[in-house]
């Protein structure tokens, strides 16, 4: 489904972003 993979596209940008930030944070 199109719906389906759209959601996991942004899911995992928002898991990468979020894991970025965390990083950061924590190297910060």
């Amino acid at each position: 489904n199109i719906y389906s993979l759209i959601v996991a596209v942004i899911g995992a940008v928002v898991v990468l972003w979020a894991y970025h930030q965390f990083s950061a944070r924590r190297t910060l």
